[in-house]
């Protein structure tokens, strides 16, 4: 009886170890990766570890986000729930002091100063527009009177000027439902648009003549004819300092369109045009789907398309959101509703914070593979301190024996190796396990085992 049990125990420890460490890679070759220092990839952004945001106002949420890596934001400046309720011919008579942004309403804006004061970075958007002052008589029609809404405009950026970093120019207008043209007379949303954009950055541009303003934030990756018509219009081509699209998408697949657009910017003679990806997620449907939200799956999807941002040299994205919410009740969000982060803010944790790719812009390097039974991706990187670091996203079911080569490193100095883990059992909150090496003709080893869908980060230290 004694014997049977003993087996029965050992077994069940086996069984529990080879599902922590995921799947068997017996009958596999190990999967190998080579990170090449001395190639060079151009530039990757720190901007990349940012995210679009609805509500999340307390400091001590902000804190939160700050301590794993987060430091850029995108986030609403509505118009309609600053402006008071009046007419135009009211405005523009100041009747009862309509037109003076003292009386306006300011309470809903109090996160401008805290996300600033945090050092977090902020993508302002001048979003929509007043019933009153729209030819559809919503927030979303087309301005009836461009004088009434280039003034509201130019007051609404000189409240928060010096606060903000970045200025885009209304949300997704490339859909009715954000742009209704109804009793407008334009015959599209792009010739709208061009025009809204054209009256918003003179009014910003009036009072500030250097903070980036942008779009046109369509909902569409592929609508690289926005850009192309907003720069072929030399009545405010000078005035677009970034260009910014959204891209939604189940299956990752390398961000070709950042390149695309920059191609419509280069055709243009702006070659370093900046390109932010200002929402993204796995879906844009509300319909409560864990991987927008609090799915461990979420933390290998994640990881991939962080790295093929960085990868395609987009300069920023707003991870659609850092909102707060509860599983099964809200959509798109990355903190739970006590101020907790979900499993994915792991990610962020180990490739901001740990590799210290958040804390400034950085050097691209080379990064090769060749799988096993995992299937990776990944890059590598010196990040802004000077250290060498390389990230791995294993989004396979299978672990695997992993080998991982370095070159291009100081001939002959030994390096500290350390590694870290976003996984559904490690936290990327402390390193879990460090390898010493030399760099024998510049170049040197370490082998570990790479759990099934996570990321690791190496971050090399020279010791002596």
């Amino acid at each position: 009886m004694m014997v049977k049990r003993y087996f029965r125990c050992c077994l069940l420890v086996v069984l529990l170890v080879a599902s922590l460490a995921g799947f068997s890679a017996t009958g596999y070759a190990a999967t190998s990766v080579t990170a090449n220092f001395s190639v060079h990839n151009g530039t990757g952004y720190a901007n990349n570890f940012g995210g679009a945001i609805n509500q999340l106002d307390s400091p001590a949420d902000v804190d939160t986000l700050r301590s794993i890596g987060i430091n850029f934001a995108r986030r609403d400046a509505y118009l309609v729930q600053i402006v008071p309720n009046t007419t135009v011919a009211d405005y523009k008579n100041n009747v009862g002091n309509v037109a003076d942004p003292s009386t306006w309403n300011w309470s809903a804006y109090d996160w401008v100063d805290t996300y600033h004061n945090k050092g977090i970075k902020t993508m302002l958007i001048m979003s929509y527009n007043i019933p009153w002052l729209s030819h559809s008589n919503t927030m979303h029609g087309v301005p009836k009177d461009w004088g009434v809404y280039q003034d509201i405009i130019k007051k609404i950026y000189t409240h928060f000027k010096d606060k903000v970093d970045y200025v885009e120019i209304w949300n997704e207008p490339d859909l009715n439902s954000f742009l209704d043209r109804t009793n407008s007379g334009y015959a599209n949303n792009l010739t709208a648009y061009k025009d809204i954009y054209y009256y918003a950055a003179n009014a910003i541009r009036s009072v500030d003549s250097s903070v980036p303003i942008g779009g046109p934030a369509t909902a569409s990756a592929n609508a690289t004819n926005w850009a192309d018509s907003l720069l072929s219009d030399s009545r405010i081509s000078n005035n677009i300092n970034f260009l910014s699209y959204h891209y939604y998408r189940q299956n990752p697949d390398g961000e070709p369109q950042a390149t695309a657009w920059r191609n419509v910017a280069a055709a243009h003679g702006k070659p370093d045009m900046p390109i932010f990806v200002t929402e993204w997620n796995y879906d844009a449907s509300y319909t409560k789907i864990p991987m927008n939200n609090e799915s461990v799956d979420a933390i290998p999807y994640l990881a991939q398309r962080l790295s093929d941002f960085i990868n395609a040299r987009v300069n920023g994205n707003g991870y659609f959101a850092f909102n707060k919410g509860t599983p099964g009740t809200d959509d798109f969000f990355s903190l739970y509703s006590d101020g907790s982060l979900t499993p994915k803010m792991t990610v962020y944790r180990l490739m901001s914070k740990q590799l210290g790719l958040g804390d400034g812009d950085f050097a691209l390097k080379g990064l090769s593979w060749m799988n096993g039974s995992a299937a990776v991706l990944g890059g590598a990187a010196i990040n802004s301190s000077g250290n060498p670091v390389a990230w791995i996203v294993n989004t396979s079911g299978n672990g695997d024996n992993t080998n991982v080569s370095f070159s291009g490193l100081i001939p002959g100095k030994q390096y500290r190796a350390d590694l870290y883990e976003a996984s559904r059992w490690q936290f990327a909150s402390a390193v879990r396990e460090s390898f010493i090496f030399t760099a024998t003709s510049g170049s040197g080893s370490i082998n570990f085992w790479l759990p099934y869908k996570c990321a690791v980060g190496i971050k090399l230290t020279p010791i002596n």
